[in-house]
């Protein structure tokens, strides 16, 4: 999963590494509606203050993602997750049994 603020379609998919360029990018393939994306993904680096110190962390803006179907989790604890609520969602009780597998 794309983790920053770009384009919702990038957010939303999940993309696959295809290749590892060199320490400061990847490429990563995208499944749109239109077809498949490929964009190379630079590393990010953030400046913050922490314990009153100055420091920076530089990393890809990318997570591991794994997707599941509500009925798929009917019998599983999730201690994270995070739920796409739109109109694939055909009943009321499947948006509360998706949010009964995270604990609060």
């Amino acid at each position: 999963m794309y983790y920053t603020n770009y384009p919702v379609e990038l957010v939303l998919s999940v993309g696959i590494v295809i290749k590892i360029c060199n320490q400061e990018s990847v490429e990563v393939a995208f499944p749109l509606t239109d077809g498949i994306k490929t964009f190379t993904i630079q590393k990010d680096t953030v400046f913050f203050i922490f314990n009153g110190m100055s420091a920076k962390r530089t990393q890809f803006p990318l997570q591991n993602a794994f997707a599941l179907t509500v009925h798929k989790t009917q019998s599983i604890t999730l201690p994270h997750s995070t739920l796409l609520l739109d109109e694939s969602i055909f009943a009321c009780g499947q948006v509360y049994i998706a949010i009964s597998k995270s604990p609060s």
